[in-house]
């Protein structure tokens, strides 16, 4: 009997309560998960659309001041070169049409945005240094070359942004058409400027575009610095010979001097009368008279002043 009853029991499944309880907890346990989860999942994006909320992206402002038409131009962000050149000629006075008519050889852009990162910015005033301090070392055996510190004191250097700025070239080439960055913030590593991270950032730029120059100007080993009227296809000689017997030092290069163009490009030019070689002298040309066998200690001098004058502001 009793074996019947176990066997009964077996196949009647008086542990089917307990089985059902089992099935019963376990979606009660799955659902009970899942709801957690969500609340979990919820959590973690609220958190994370809190944080973004947070976040401050910086917004650029881009000042370019154009000195020689009295103008100042100002944008809510990055602008690209066409519109700058644009909005220039849109606001000039001075003529009826308003069109400013500049030389685009001549034409400067200088990156003036002040900030710690600018390293360009301090490359100037370290090339500045370095040629004034080679000048008063040199000065000790060679007299003249206090003349030369004087004449390139005379003068203001800014980082000079060297792009294209022939308004024809800029809008028949876009890779002539360039966004105008500061170097400050090209040169920001990523983790400086997560440190540096603000709710704004200023960058500025002084445009300069002159009408056509009617001079080029003559300076180095020299009495002073000079401007001379220009000679249209004239040669160095030609300006030299409009300047005073014993005008030019002792210690200059007698066949040798540097040309730098108005668009920045440097050139050697031969002098003498046994080695000549013409070179167009773009107006608003400077000319340097280098110093003639320099001392190994200062081999780079003439070198470092031209490349210094190349970022000389005006003409």
């Amino acid at each position: 009997m009793m074996n019947y009853i176990s066997h009964a029991s077996k196949m009647t499944g008086r542990r089917l309560p307990l089985v059902r309880t089992l099935l019963t907890v376990r979606p009660t346990l799955t659902m009970g998960a899942l709801l957690t989860l969500s609340a979990l999942l919820s959590l973690c994006t609220f958190s994370y659309a809190s944080a973004a909320s947070n976040v401050v992206k910086p917004s650029i402002k881009t000042t370019i001041e154009l000195p020689l038409q009295g103008v100042t131009l100002e944008y809510k962000a990055n602008v690209r070169l066409l519109q700058v050149l644009d909005d220039a000629n849109a606001s000039s006075n001075e003529n009826a049409s308003g069109s400013i008519g500049y030389f685009p050889l001549s034409a400067q852009l200088f990156d003036k945005t002040n900030t710690e990162a600018n390293e360009s910015n301090k490359a100037i005033e370290a090339k500045k240094r370095n040629v004034f301090n080679q000048l008063d070392a040199f000065s000790v055996e060679e007299p003249e070359a206090k003349l030369v510190k004087r004449q390139l004191a005379s003068f203001q250097y800014l980082n000079r942004v060297f792009i294209e700025l022939d308004r024809n070239a800029v809008i028949s080439q876009s890779d002539k058409n360039p966004l105008l960055v500061s170097s400050s913030n090209t040169n920001k590593s990523s983790s400086a400027a997560i440190k540096r991270a603000s709710t704004s950032q200023n960058q500025a730029f002084s445009l300069y575009l002159p009408q056509r120059p009617t001079s080029i100007q003559l300076m180095g080993a020299m009495k002073e610095s000079v401007r001379l009227n220009l000679i249209e296809h004239g040669t160095l000689n030609d300006y030299l010979d409009a300047l005073p017997n014993g005008f030019v030092g002792e210690s200059a290069d007698k066949s040798v001097a540097y040309v730098v163009q108005p668009d920045g490009v440097v050139q050697t030019i031969k002098y003498a009368y046994w080695n000549e070689q013409p070179v167009y002298l773009a107006p608003g040309t400077i000319v340097f008279m280098a110093f003639y066998s320099l001392p190994s200690e200062y081999s780079t001098l003439n070198q470092d002043i031209v490349d210094l004058l190349r970022h000389k502001v005006g003409l």
